[in-house]
């Protein structure tokens, strides 16, 4: 356009932006560093979408892997509830084995049988017989 408007009054036509950029004209510099921000804000702007992704990812990923977590605790102070019970009534059996054992000996009854030794020596002398 500029160049047909010169034509039209007999101008000199004007020098291309190329050409005015190649010559340092402070306009065309100025016009060429706003094409080169635009092209860097344009890839910031993409490399920021694709990083807002991945922290979306990673957050999703964070909230499953703390709900398992959770379950896992939760689970956990389950059997851990079990196991006391469990051990509470080995206690309380054990208790009253205790109490039975104390009873026999108090009574006179003998509460050990034969060990090992004993029932193999036995054994030897029944078929020695």
């Amino acid at each position: 356009m500029r160049a047909y408007r010169a034509r039209q009054r007999g101008e000199r036509e004007p020098v291309t932006f190329d050409v005015a950029l190649t010559d340092g004209d402070e306009l065309a510099l100025a016009i060429e560093r706003g094409r080169q921000l635009q092209a860097e804000l344009a890839n910031a702007v993409a490399a920021l979408a694709e990083l807002d992704a991945a922290l979306q990812s990673e957050r999703r990923r964070h909230v499953a892997t703390k709900r398992k977590l959770e379950r896992a605790r939760a689970d956990l102070e389950g059997h851990r509830a079990a196991e006391d019970r469990r051990l509470d009534e080995l206690r309380a059996v054990h208790g009253e084995l205790e109490a039975l054992r104390s009873d026999r000996l108090r009574s006179g009854q003998d509460t050990a049988g034969p060990n090992r030794a004993a029932r193999r020596q036995a054994a030897k002398q029944e078929r020695s017989r």
